[in-house]
C-alpha cells in the first residue's frame, strides 16, 4: 500500500512527528507551507492562529507537488487551533480534492 504524510507545522512539532512516522512507515511526505513564510513566534503566532481560525480565512500556500491519485493511504497532521484545524490544512484540503482514500 502506497502511502503519503501531509502535514503542516507552525512551531516544529508537526514536523517532529511527521519525520518519526516517515522514518517508522517509509512513507512519501510533503510538508505544507505558507507562500508568505514570514516567522511568527510566541504571542504573535497564537494571535495570528486566532485570527485566521476565527475569520474562517484560507491562507495562500506554496505549491505541493502531490497527486493523491498515486497514494492509497493519506496520512494528515497539522496543529489544532482554537477547537479547530489549522487553516492551513484546510486551504491545502479546499484545493487538494482527496475522496476514495483510507
Amino acid at each position: 500500500m502506497k502511502t503519503a504524510l501531509i502535514y503542516y507545522s507552525l512551531s516544529g512539532n508537526c514536523a517532529y512527528v511527521a519525520a518519526h512516522l516517515q522514518e517508522r512507515l517509509k512513507t512519501d511526505c510533503f510538508e505544507i507551507k505558507l507562500a508568505n513564510d514570514k516567522k511568527r513566534k510566541g504571542f504573535f503566532a497564537i494571535l495570528w492562529g486566532v485570527a485566521m481560525v476565527l475569520s474562517k480565512k484560507l491562507p495562500a500556500l506554496k505549491p505541493v507537488n502531490f497527486d493523491p491519485s498515486s497514494y492509497d493511504l493519506i496520512i494528515l497532521g497539522a496543529p489544532v487551533w482554537a477547537s479547530s484545524l489549522a487553516p492551513p490544512m484546510n486551504s491545502f484540503l479546499s484545493k487538494n480534492k482527496i475522496s476514495g482514500k483510507k
